[in-house]
């Protein structure tokens, strides 16, 4: 190395000399100046181990070359870590200089650009130090040479979990217009090519929060390794070609000289399992269906309920309920309703859980193996999943007397706002439908002593039974308007028993 410095320095004195210790024949004439090189370099993120000149203007035909820092702050000469590049008299702009396939390069290291003229054989470059081939040189005398930093291509990326079939690449920094792909692991954490699972395109320079879509027929699994690469756009603009083949456009992005894939610009990261949140609290449930208070997703997913297995845990993976889809956010008082086909028992403990929707979307597919539709998961790792006891509304009478035409009934334990309403019976002590003879409204809740009036065009004997029956309120608000048909403000219900074994109601005696 210092003998190369050696010899550069001593190659730029005798040039140098040779230049200021021209005969003057006249004394009164100046000697024409002899034309300048100049030279226009920048710092770079380069492509396929490629340097661009931005900038050259060389009096006559010449070189440019790439010569390694000598870390002393000049270039090592003569030898040359580029292919010569050939440069015609004049302007010559974007002028791209490959460094020899057997040089390394490292990320952030300083190269020297400098302009040689073609003084030997023509089209062969000859320079070793000698007049041939000599560097070009400025008005005083230097050689027309400069430093600059050449930098890698990248991408930044961090592990993350997989919703609605997408990832996020954080940055890439991308020497020239291309593609970034994802690569799909083979099972044991390898990366699969040439085949990609998605792609997004990037432009020259810095990209950043690049979302790309995943093929929806893979199943992305916690802890499975994803590869983002990245790739030229070097056959038809716009159109993803590669293929794997020797002659293939749009191949990956390189930098540096090692082995395939070393020298190819990638990364990976892990998939992570997917957040979640939900609030739900014990409750008196109302038409069979559970009411979770809040659900939070980074994405579209389920909300579910499965039966307590009796040791603690939740009954995986059949669910009891219908599976209720949610969009991405922020939803409130999302209602579940438990399936036509499944029993419940007053004071039953029920497990909310959220599930992601990874597999065909909208349609829930969990199975506990197929790996399509999983649990969400806390902050803390947890599956994101809450226990509830749920109880049935109720109605607490005693047999009582007629006073003022009124009875009073002890307590409605009710799961939304409705109605309280008095059947009659029908003289044999069996409950008359749909009718009724008095009716009050009550809100969710408990509420005691709740009194109603009864119709007065009603006689009422002692041993005569009345049934007070709880009913919800569906329609125009405050008014009472079931009539048996029209669905609205029916009964409320619990379980899944032959109506009217499963309505709120029960029945008290006149006294």
């Amino acid at each position: 190395m210092l003998k190369s410095r050696i010899l550069f320095l001593t190659l730029i004195a005798l040039l140098g000399l040779t230049i200021f210790s021209c005969d003057k024949d006249d004394d009164d004439m100046d000697p024409e100046p002899e034309e300048t090189a100049m030279l226009t370099v920048d710092d770079q993120v380069i492509s396929q181990n490629t340097i661009v000149i931005p900038s050259m203007d060389v009096p006559r035909e010449g070189w440019v070359v790439i010569h390694r820092d000598n870390g002393s702050g000049g270039p090592v000469v003569p030898e040359i870590i580029s292919e010569p590049v050939s440069l015609s008299s004049g302007v010559n702009e974007d002028v791209e200089v490959p460094i020899k396939s057997s040089e390394a390069l490292t990320d952030g290291e300083t190269v020297w650009v400098m302009l040689h003229e073609d003084t030997g054989e023509r089209g062969k470059y000859e320079f070793d130090g000698g007049d041939i081939d000599k560097p070009f040189f400025t008005d005083n005398g230097s050689a027309v040479v400069s430093p600059i930093q050449v930098s890698s291509p990248s991408i930044a990326v961090s592990e993350q979990p997989v919703y609605d079939n997408k990832v996020i690449i954080e940055s890439v920094t991308a020497a020239q217009d291309g593609w970034i792909v994802i690569h799909n692991d083979d099972g044991s954490g390898n990366i699969t090519l040439p085949g990609i699972i998605g792609k997004a395109p990037v432009s020259k320079g810095v990209n950043e929060n690049i979302e790309i879509e995943l093929d929806s027929n893979n199943i992305y699994a916690v802890d499975q390794k994803l590869f983002p690469m990245l790739h030229l756009d070097n056959g038809k603009i716009g159109e993803y070609e590669f293929d794997g083949s020797e002659n293939s456009f749009d191949g990956p992005e390189v930098f540096g000289n090692e082995d395939f894939p070393a020298n190819v610009i990638f990364t990976s990261f892990a998939v992570t399992q997917p957040i979640g949140s939900l609030e739900v609290d014990d409750q008196v449930i109302s038409q069979n269906s559970v009411l979770v208070s809040s659900v939070e997703l980074p994405a579209d997913g389920w909300v579910v309920i499965h039966r307590d297995n009796g040791n603690g845990g939740p009954t995986v993976p059949a669910i009891i309920s219908e599976p209720v889809y949610l969009e991405s956010g922020t939803t409130e008082n999302v209602s579940v309703p438990v399936l036509d086909s499944e029993s419940l028992t007053d004071g039953e403990t029920l497990w909310i859980m959220l599930h992601v929707d990874n597999g065909t979307t909208k349609t829930y597919e969990f199975d506990g193996q197929n790996g399509l539709d999983g649990p969400y998961f806390t902050e803390s790792g947890d599956i994101a999943i809450t226990p509830i006891e749920i109880s049935t509304p109720a109605i607490e009478v005693s047999d009582q007397k007629i006073v003022d035409n009124k009875v009073t009934i002890g307590k409605v334990t009710a799961a939304a706002d409705g109605w309280l309403v008095i059947h009659n019976d029908d003289g044999t002590g069996n409950i008359v439908l749909p009718d009724i003879i008095g009716k009050v409204q009550v809100s969710k809740g408990v509420t005691e002593d709740v009194e109603i009036s009864l119709d007065e065009s009603v006689s009422f004997t002692v041993g005569q039974k009345l049934f007070p029956m709880l009913h919800i309120d569906t329609g125009e608000i405050g008014e009472y308007e079931f009539d048996g048909n029209n669905g609205l403000d029916g009964p409320e219900i619990f379980g899944n028993a032959d109506f009217p074994g499963n309505v709120i109601f029960t029945s008290f005696t006149v006294e």
